[in-house]
């Protein structure tokens, strides 16, 4: 009765919507995988990736609990369905990239070589969760990879594998008396971290590309613009959940395009400055060799640590 109630309710605010669920969303990502397709399909995924790009804006879905979570959630769950009815069937690690990389491409969400990259590197790991890990369920899967500290309920899962607790001892309050002063002189630390060096940066580079990382040697200009800050009211009233389930009006698509033709703005972005660029950019090999060299002028500095996360963020070169 519950869901028949509900289900009047969205019908009844939705009327001439087009209205998908997490299993008619399966069987489309199924489709795409196994290269099936036809014309409407192609329309109906364009329309949820149109939907995804904002949905997925991670600022926002970290701080916040709201309708973007739930798209992303219904989004992320029906596709790794897909992909583990498509791993358990036997396909194979290259079939599977194959196809992804195909729908990647023309999708335009990033650039051709980032599809060619980044997918068959990760596509193994993905496969080899499925097949070793039979309690990995799409929900619990996406629960733990969406899940942030800003909204616990993002994309709830009910696993009794992580339904967990921790004893802690009982609190042992410490007197100020017990607590020795030294008389030691105090330290003087350097702290150097997350380095994250571009070898291949570019002074007065792009620094609105179509890859995950910009400013670097041989990028060009993002050629597609996307309004990622769409006001969460767009996605609540364009999402419902029923039951363990979620609904979705794809209509929302239409509406998102919308607002995004309606604050279009041509973009000429200054580029990349000589000593990094706070914009989306790693680091100039330059610019860290100077920091070194400016620690080294101090002589009075009695301990160094150094914590590591050199490598750069272009993640469809990385192994």
């Amino acid at each position: 009765m519950e869901v028949f109630i509900g289900l009047l309710l969205i019908l009844g605010s939705s009327y001439a919507s087009r209205l998908i669920n997490s299993d008619e969303l399966q069987v489309l990502f199924t489709k795409v995988l196994k290269n099936e397709t036809a014309d409407n399909d192609l329309k109906t995924i364009q329309d949820v990736f149109e939907i995804y790009r904002p949905a997925s804006s991670s600022l926002k879905m970290q701080f916040e609990s709201n309708g973007r979570t739930d798209v992303t959630c219904l989004i992320c769950t029906s596709a790794f369905a897909a992909l583990r009815d498509l791993v358990l069937e036997g396909q194979t690690d290259e079939m599977l990239s194959e196809a992804i990389i195909n729908i990647c491409i023309s999708l335009r969400i990033v650039s051709d070589r980032t599809c060619k990259g980044i997918i068959p590197l990760n596509i193994p790991i993905l496969t080899y969760i499925i097949k070793t890990t039979p309690e990995a369920a799409p929900r619990t899967f996406c629960g733990l990879v969406l899940q942030n500290a800003g909204n616990p309920n993002t994309c709830p899962y009910n696993d009794p594998r992580f339904e967990w607790t921790i004893d802690l001892p009982e609190e042992n309050l410490i007197q100020n008396d017990q607590i020795a002063i030294s008389d030691s002189k105090v330290l003087k630390a350097v702290l150097v971290s997350d380095a994250h060096i571009d070898p291949l940066y570019e002074p007065n580079g792009v620094v609105d590309c179509n890859e995950p990382a910009c400013c670097r040697k041989g990028q060009t200009p993002r050629s597609d613009t996307y309004k990622t800050d769409i006001p969460d009211s767009v996605f609540k009233k364009r999402i419902h959940e029923v039951k363990d389930d979620f609904i979705m009006d794809l209509d929302l698509a239409d509406d998102i395009r919308n607002l995004s033709n309606s604050i279009r703005t041509a973009r000429n972005s200054p580029g990349a400055g000589y000593w990094g660029d706070y914009r989306n950019c790693d680091s100039p090999l330059w610019a860290y060799d100077d920091v070194i060299e400016t620690i080294a002028k101090h002589k009075d500095i009695d301990v160094v640590y150094y914590i590591g996360d050199n490598i750069d963020h272009h993640v469809w070169e990385s192994s």
